[in-house]
This record gives structure tokens, C-alpha cells and sequence, in this order.
């Protein structure tokens, strides 16, 4: 007869794979359990980081969607006040005084804006004019 090793005592009949005994088929029980656990764990983290990603997603579209709202009524602002002032410049005393080389009013030029001083605000309220300038306005 043959003589088996101690830890497989025993054969499945039929076959050549030995049975596992008590604590073996107990420590195999225990690691697929763990493992499923393990498993099941991983699948709920990856939903809740998708769930969580999505929701930031929408959040984010969303700020997106009031954003582009914001340019489209700031762009028709600046459409409506560069018209004003389009129709406003050609009519404008302070602007044609501005621009004479030996002009009584103090400014200073920024960037592409006259700046009128404050020593003289009457000249920024309307009517100003001829009375103090009259070869200008």
C-alpha cells in the first residue's frame, strides 16, 4: 500500500487531490470571507467616490452655466454704455476742451482716460461751459 504524508491523509475518490482537513477548510473559509468582504468594501468606496465626483460635476457645470450667463449680460452692458458713449462723445464740451493743446482745465491722462482733477469739480457738472471757457465751449 501506499504510504501518504501526514497533512493529506486522505484522497478525494476519484481523484488525486487530497481532502483538507478540519483547519485548513476552516482557514480557507475565512480568507475567501475576508476577501469578499474586502472586496464588497472597495466596491461601495469606488461608488461613493463616483457619486461624489458626479455630484461635484454638476455642481461645477452649473457654476459654469451661471458664469456664461454672467459674461452674455456684462457683454450687453458694455455693448449698451460703449453706444452711449459713442453717441455721447461727439456732443461732448469736456472731451473737445480735453483735447486743445492750451486748455484751462486741469487733467491727467490714464491710459486712454482723461481724469479731470478734483481742485475743479464744477467742470464735471453739467452745463459747465461757456461762462468760464468761452473759447471753447
Amino acid at each position: 500500500a501506499k504510504q501518504s504524508s501526514p497533512s493529506c491523509a486522505r484522497m478525494v475518490r476519484g481523484s488525486d487531490l487530497p481532502l483538507l482537513d478540519s483547519s485548513d477548510d476552516m482557514r480557507k473559509v475565512q480568507r475567501r470571507e475576508k476577501n469578499r468582504i474586502a472586496a464588497q468594501k472597495s466596491r461601495l468606496r469606488q461608488t461613493q467616490k463616483a457619486d461624489t465626483l458626479h455630484l461635484e460635476s454638476e455642481d461645477l457645470e452649473r457654476q459654469n452655466a451661471a458664469l456664461r450667463r454672467e459674461i452674455k449680460q456684462l457683454t450687453e452692458e458694455m455693448k449698451h454704455f460703449t453706444s452711449v458713449l459713442s453717441s455721447h462723445e461727439p456732443l461732448c464740451s469736456i472731451l473737445h476742451h480735453l483735447s486743445q493743446p492750451d486748455a484751462c482745465v486741469p487733467y491727467s491722462y490714464k491710459g486712454n482716460i482723461f481724469v479731470a482733477e478734483l481742485s475743479r469739480p464744477e467742470i464735471l457738472q453739467p452745463g459747465w461751459g461757456s461762462a468760464r471757457c468761452p473759447q471753447y465751449c
